[in-house]
Order: structure tokens, then C-alpha cells, then sequence
């Protein structure tokens, strides 16, 4: 998917606005409704909005909160008895070597929304996505003291009698290289069988959210929306035996549920709050499951677990300021979930699925949009078109990575 041709989609098509504005009455149009602030369709008029997102990403926060390179836990990691038990036979001081790993991540999303007024004040509408992942990853291993034995035959099954491992100069000629690793993780004969650590590419459906917006207050400065939809996965499920794929959801089926106030401070200001609740619905997900004190899970601990995310809360804070058709906007985000839960059928201990999935992500977003409303209404333009770029970072969190998202969003009604 081209960046160049979803803006060009971004640019076509559109959705979740205002009223419909006559022409011939030329009426005082709200900042709200001049740009798609308040998400309500008139009666029996179609909002249609596009989005187009470039979000990219190479670090991440820990649970302390702390900022390091992605995939790096699988970095910096001493490949000896403790990650390969294989390698007792020949004593403590054995391994493979260091490891290290870093990773860059790209995600490519282009969302599609539609609804319909089915009053002045309810509207009914999907909310659609898809798109694609990258993960490059850069993979390399020193200071191991440990080869393979000239003697093994990996035609055969390992056992005492064909070893697949000799020191170096007590019978490898060599220690083990990356791809060495590598083969090591893929190959079903020592327990593992991860598919190859290698650059990642993964295009799927994410989700579809079929929900109702309904305003129910309507001021002279200020207007109260309630929305409540139910949001189903249908992204592939995250695969347990490839370490770096960036699924483009988590795949459970959630219901949510929003509160929205915008309101005119004065004649150029204005602002927008936001409180939404995520419940997560129980499923069942295959995953594998490392034991204690465990790097890395063996192929044998895959297993289909009763899977319960932890519920999600989101905050956002907008101000903004407006001069003829260009709005500015800063927006403070805060996204706080709760620990996931798992449960294991055969008794595996699923703690190390568990820890650390508590998230908090805080997150800025500045933006601008431009409003074709007034060239619409002077004929200068063939349709109302409202056009925002943003830009979002995430300055600080736990348990979530350090996104930044570029993204273009149209919105226009018929």
C-alpha cells in the first residue's frame, strides 16, 4: 500500500461532520460543524470520512516506565545454559555467545467511516480499517566460546550419541554466527521451531465497529454526545511461533462506549473532551507460554488459552484555536489498561503472558485542518470538504511503545 495513493483516497473521500448546510441560507456555521468536530449526521444525510496513517516506531517504554530500543529484550543476552539447557553437557562457562537485536517497526493504516442521520441528533454508522506491518530487524551474536560438533548429523535425531555442540577447539572449528542461531530457533530438532528471524511484513483487516452516536444536549456554546458501538477483530491472530509480527490488532471483540463535550470558550477558542471505555470480551487465543525464569518458549508449551484483555480507559484534553477556514489544535491523550488474563487448560504457568500488560500511554497530537465549507457555499468548490493532518507522539508510558503517527483525514457529507 503506497502512502501516495491512500492520500490520494484520503483527498476523495470523507466522513463524520455537521449539518447539512444550505447554500441559499448562508446560516452562522459553528468552528464545531465547520471542522467535523461534533461527529452527528443531519437527518437522512451520509457523513463519509477517510484516514490514512504512517505510524512508525523503534523504541518502547518498559513497566517502569523507562525508554529502550524495541526487541530488546532478545538483546544483550548471555546464550548459555540458561536459554539452551542442551549446552550442560559441556559446563557452566558454555555459550553461543551475546546477542543482540534492535528493530524498527512500520504501520500503514487506512480507516473508512460512514453514518447515517437517522434523526437531528442520532446517528448510525461503521467505522472500518485495514492495512499493513514492518518490522526490519537487525540480529547479530558475539563472544561465543561454543561450535557445532564436526560430528553431528542433523539428519538424524540428537541424542548422547550425536551432539550437536563442541567447544571451540575442543572440536568446533568456529563459534555459532547469527545464522547459526537462526537455524537453531527454526529447526523443530531442538525444541523450538520458530519460523526465521528475519524482516516482517504482515497485511490484514483490523476491525469493524459498528455503533450510535446520539447528542443529547445542544447548547448555545456547547453540545454533550454519547456513543456506544461493538468493535470485532478480524485481524490474523498473532503468530506464537514468529518473534517480531506486528499483528494490526489484538483481536479481541470489545465493546465501547464514549462521552464527548465540545464547547466555544470565545470567539476564536474552543475545546473538546473525551472519556471512552473499552470492555474487552473473553476468547481464546494460541500462544505459547514460557516457564519461569524462561527466555524463550518452547514449540511443546503452544496451547489455545482462555484469554480475558484487560478493559481500556481514554482521556483526551483538545484546545483550539480558529482564523476564517484554518483551525490549530493541541491534544493531550492518556490511554490506561488493565493486566490481561490468561488460563491454561493443561495447568502451564501463564504469569509470563501476564506481567507486564498493564499499559498507561500518554500521548500529544497537534494538529491543523482546513475547512472547504465557505468555498462550498460560494460554489467555489463541487463539495463540502474538511481536510486535518496531525501529528501524534508519546513522550512518556508503561508497557507500550513509543509511536509516532503521521496521518490525513478527509470528512465530507452528501
Amino acid at each position: 500500500m503506497k502512502k501516495q495513493r491512500i492520500l490520494l483516497l484520503a483527498a476523495l473521500l470523507s466522513l463524520l461532520a455537521s449539518p447539512v448546510i444550505h447554500a441559499e441560507k448562508r446560516p452562522e456555521i459553528s468552528t464545531a460543524s465547520r471542522h467535523a468536530l461534533v461527529y452527528i449526521a443531519p437527518k437522512g444525510k451520509w457523513i463519509v470520512q477517510m484516514e490514512a496513517h504512517d505510524i512508525r516506531f523503534s523504541n518502547t517504554y518498559d513497566n517502569d516506565g523507562n525508554k529502550s530500543a524495541f526487541g530488546s529484550e532478545f538483546s544483550g543476552i548471555n546464550l548459555n545454559t540458561q536459554v539452551f539447557p542442551s549446552l550442560a553437557l559441556l559446563g557452566p562457562a558454555a555459550s553461543l555467545g551475546i546477542s543482540s537485536l534492535s528493530a524498527q517497526v512500520g504501520v500503514q493504516v487506512a480507516q473508512v467511516t460512514m453514518g447515517y442521520g437517522l434523526t437531528e441528533d442520532i446517528t448510525i454508522g461503521v467505522i472500518s480499517n485495514f492495512g499493513q506491518s514492518k518490522t526490519s530487524v537487525n540480529f547479530s551474536v558475539a563472544g561465543g566460546n561454543i561450535g557445532w560438533n564436526p560430528l553431528y548429523n542433523p539428519l538424524i535425531p540428537i541424542g548422547p550419541t550425536n551432539y550437536p555442540f563442541a567447544p571451540v577447539g575442543g572440536g568446533a572449528a568456529q563459534a555459532m554466527t547469527a545464522t547459526d542461531i537462526k537455524s537453531i530457533l527454526s529447526n523443530p530438532a531442538f525444541g523450538y521451531g520458530y519460523k526465521p528471524v528475519q524482516n516482517t511484513k504482515v497485511s490484514d483487516m483490523g476491525t469493524v465497529l459498528l455503533g450510535a452516536l446520539w447528542r443529547f444536549y445542544k447548547g448555545e456554546y456547547g453540545s454533550l454526545v454519547a456513543g456506544l458501538g461493538v468493535r470485532k477483530s478480524f485481524a490474523g491472530e498473532n503468530d506464537p511461533d514468529n518473534l517480531l509480527d506486528i499483528p494490526l490488532d489484538d483481536g479481541s471483540t470489545d465493546v465501547v462506549a464514549r462521552l464527548e463535550y465540545y464547547g466555544q470558550i470565545a470567539s476564536i477558542f474552543d475545546t473538546r473532551l473525551m472519556v471512552k471505555r473499552t470492555i474487552q470480551l473473553s476468547d481464546q487465543v494460541t500462544s505459547r507460554v514460557a516457564a519461569p525464569g524462561q527466555t524463550l518458549a518452547l514449540a511443546a508449551s503452544k496451547e489455545v488459552l482462555d484469554r480475558n484483555m484487560g478493559d481500556v480507559w481514554e482521556y483526551d484534553v483538545e484546545v483550539g484555536v480558529s482564523y476564517e477556514s484554518w483551525r490549530l489544535s493541541a491534544t493531550w491523550h492518556r490511554f490506561l489498561k488493565k493486566a490481561d488474563h490468561y488460563f491454561s487448560g493443561r495447568g502451564q504457568n501463564v504469569f509470563s503472558l501476564i506481567q507486564n500488560t498493564a499499559q498507561r500511554t500518554d500521548q500529544w497530537r497537534v494538529g491543523v485542518s482546513w475547512s472547504g465549507v465557505d468555498a462550498w457555499l460560494n460554489k467555489e468548490i463541487a463539495m463540502p470538504l474538511i481536510i486535518k493532518l496531525e501529528i501524534l507522539d508519546t513522550p512518556g508510558g508503561h508497557n507500550t511503545n513509543a509511536v509516532r503517527d503521521y496521518y490525513v483525514v478527509a470528512t465530507s457529507f452528501f
